[in-house]
């Protein structure tokens, strides 16, 4: 069905509108059978759910006044009753991804995996400046830890083989060609215990 009541909403899929007689649902997307059920069927008790989207076969299937909800997937927030949730989904149990947007909060349920990052960047006509990576981190959480950017690289301590790389870099920066300067790493510190370098092991400098 596809819904005619409540303000800027979209509904499509069978079951998901059925009988809905409330007219405070604003501004939602819900598409999928089922989808969005307990907000908009007219055989339950109706909340007044708004900015949601639901997508996926019964996603969101036990909302009922939730807002500002992103659901994708198969049965994906299915038991969710809050507001500014994410379900990345094709279960009503264990989403592959779940996030909180009022916390700026994201979950992986697994190995999150990347892959190489490859930023080239070029610059031939302006003066302006040029950033490969520009990392800012900006947060006064008391009792935090902030890293702008963080490398690290080992042998997998779950590996069930004896094969390790020959060689690991936790960083590696070069600079060649500058006019004036080259600069592999430039770090500063300020504050106190302010370190602008800490290592850990052998350090070794060459040039």
């Amino acid at each position: 069905g596809i819904g005619n009541v409540g303000t800027s909403n979209i509904y499509i899929g069978n079951s998901n509108i059925y009988g809905e007689s409330v007219t405070d649902n604003t501004n939602n997307i819900f598409i999928g059978s089922a989808a969005g059920y307990h907000v908009s069927n007219g055989s339950e008790n109706q909340g007044k759910a708004s900015d949601n989207v639901f997508l996926g076969t019964k996603a969101g299937f036990n909302t009922v006044d939730g807002k500002d909800n992103v659901f994708i997937g198969k049965y994906a927030g299915y038991n969710e009753t809050g507001s500014n949730k994410l379900y990345i989904a094709n279960s009503s149990t264990n989403p592959l991804i779940y996030g909180e947007f009022d916390n700026k909060l994201l979950k992986v349920n697994g190995e999150l995996q990347t892959g190489f990052i490859d930023a080239y960047v070029s610059n031939t006509t302006s003066t302006g400046n040029v950033y490969g990576v520009n990392a800012v981190v900006d947060n006064e959480k008391p009792g935090s830890t902030n890293i702008a950017v963080r490398g690290a690289t080992r042998r997998n301590p779950e590996s069930t083989t004896s094969n390790y790389a020959k060689y690991n870099y936790g960083v590696w920066a070069q600079a060649s060609g500058g006019l004036n300067q080259n600069i592999g790493i430039h770090a500063s510190a300020e504050g106190t215990n302010a370190y602008a370098g800490w290592f850990i092991g052998t350090v070794y400098s060459t040039g």
